[in-house]
């Protein structure tokens, strides 16, 4: 039996897609951690597999996009490590490509991106 490609597993996932409706965050991150659950279950635990299915899904699906977006940016108001593995490296690896990272105090992010400003979100 040969093994899945990060490409094939995006497309399975894509298929499997759930609804989201109008702007409703819960759904959003339903839909984005169950996604991720799916993720693992179909590249058996592979995370790094798991990772790049998840990252070309994001470009492929609207609706993940938006999942994985509406988490990263509400991402401060949960416990990540609760999240699940998969789901808690993806967004950790998002925030990074994003410039943004997690600030321990009571603000929630910071951006990197404008050099020599930091700017409150």
């Amino acid at each position: 039996m040969t093994e899945k490609t990060a490409v094939e597993i995006a497309c399975e996932l894509n298929c499997h897609m759930p609804g989201i409706g109008f702007c409703n965050r819960d759904k959003r991150l339903r839909t984005f951690l169950l996604v991720c659950d799916m993720a693992d279950k179909y590249t058996d635990d592979d995370i790094d597999l798991a990772l790049e299915a998840l990252t070309i899904l994001t470009q492929m699906n609207k609706t993940f996009h938006k999942a994985t977006y509406m988490t990263l940016m509400r991402r401060n108001r949960f416990n990540l490590e609760d999240l699940g593995e998969t789901a808690h490296r993806f967004i950790q690896e998002i925030a990074y490509y994003e410039g943004l990272e997690y600030a321990e105090s009571q603000v929630s992010m910071i951006s990197r991106k404008p050099k020599g400003k930091e700017y409150w979100v």
